[in-house]
């Protein structure tokens, strides 16, 4: 028996390595990251860049796994993006798995056709157009933390903490036109606990993937599920990019925590920011701060105050901080130092 040819769209290790480890799977195709050609200093990074790009374009390949062996000598010196994609670069190398720009709707259905896919399985935010999801036999599964159709949408965890819910569930969909809606075929609740922040329920969730997904993929290709009815109501998240704005006024510490941690971690570089005279500032991180009376009483009219190397924000229940030339970046560090010393926060 032939195995099932399957494409995986997402920039998650721990999806793209369950499917290439299984024996019933072969991974054809994954889709091309732009952020692999983003500009680093870095000189091994480099050597990441130089791999991906000829691998994307089909060329030298001794070259390019020559070149491998060597940023794997080197790849703890790398910047955090490409040292973090160790295993997704070997895999899609050693496998000889193709990178497909998705962009070009022809050559992916040109690509689909040819080698005759069977499944394409997503693990991203992105929204795919209708015409590459009916590409494959079997369509498209989706990945998707929610207890569907409660939270259609993007980041659903995030709607899970914010509204205090007690549980939530890894999702496996097969999408049809409308945003994460289709036929489900599986569903594995888990439970929210007080204490959870974005991390540990993506720990959680990547436990539920590890032992769920090869086994749910293989029944739904050879016929062996019960499709899902669920009580939930339909109900949909924010704003993907509208909810990277921080509202200091309006969100709990909490709710600015997760939401800061979350988006970087789903997607490399994008991070949420406030606004200063019409200016973003991107935090890369922020930290829990006890509330302190000496920096509440510096407020006037800012939600912020920077203080020696720190960011204190002033949220709807508390203070968070942020260190700037470490979670703020370079320039925008500079620009709040400069207006420090303006408007004497």
């Amino acid at each position: 028996m032939n195995n099932f040819k399957v494409v995986f769209l997402g920039l998650n290790n721990e999806t793209l390595v369950l499917l290439t480890k299984s024996k019933s799977l072969d991974v054809i195709g994954v889709n091309f990251f732009e952020y692999f050609y983003s500009f680093s200093f870095n000189p091994v990074d480099q050597l990441f860049k130089i791999v991906y790009k000829l691998h994307f374009k089909k060329k030298y390949r001794f070259i390019s796994l020559g070149v491998l062996k060597i940023w794997n000598k080197l790849h703890f010196l790398s910047n955090s993006l490409y040292k973090n994609n160790k295993e997704y670069l070997n895999i899609i190398l050693r496998h000889n798995i193709e990178v497909i720009d998705t962009e070009d709707i022809e050559y992916v259905d040109y690509f689909f056709k040819k080698n005759e896919i069977d499944l394409l399985v997503i693990n991203s935010w992105g929204i795919v157009p209708d015409k590459i999801i009916n590409l494959p036999k079997y369509k498209t599964l989706n990945i998707h933390p929610s207890i569907l159709p409660q939270y259609r949408g993007a980041l659903p965890t995030l709607w899970s903490l914010k509204n205090k819910d007690e549980h939530s569930a890894l999702t496996y969909i097969i999408l049809n036109e409308f945003i994460d809606d289709g036929l489900i075929i599986n569903q594995h609740i888990f439970s929210i606990e007080s204490n959870d922040d974005w991390y540990s329920l993506e720990k959680k969730i990547a436990s539920i993937l590890e032992k769920t997904l090869v086994f749910d993929i293989l029944n739904y290709l050879n016929g062996n599920y019960v499709p899902l009815k669920t009580n939930k109501e339909v109900s949909f998240t924010g704003y993907y990019n509208k909810y990277r704005v921080i509202d200091f006024q309006n969100e709990t510490s909490s709710d600015i925590y997760n939401k800061v941690g979350l988006y970087p971690y789903i997607e490399p570089f994008f991070y949420c920011f406030f606004n200063i005279l019409s200016k973003k500032i991107y935090v890369k991180k922020v930290h829990f701060c006890k509330n302190n009376i000496k920096i509440r009483n510096k407020i006037k009219s800012s939600n912020i105050t920077i203080g020696l190397g720190i960011v204190f924000m002033y949220t709807k229940d508390g203070i968070l901080k942020s260190y700037l030339f470490k979670d703020i970046s370079f320039f925008d560090s500079m620009f709040l130092l400069l207006y420090k010393i303006i408007n004497k926060i």
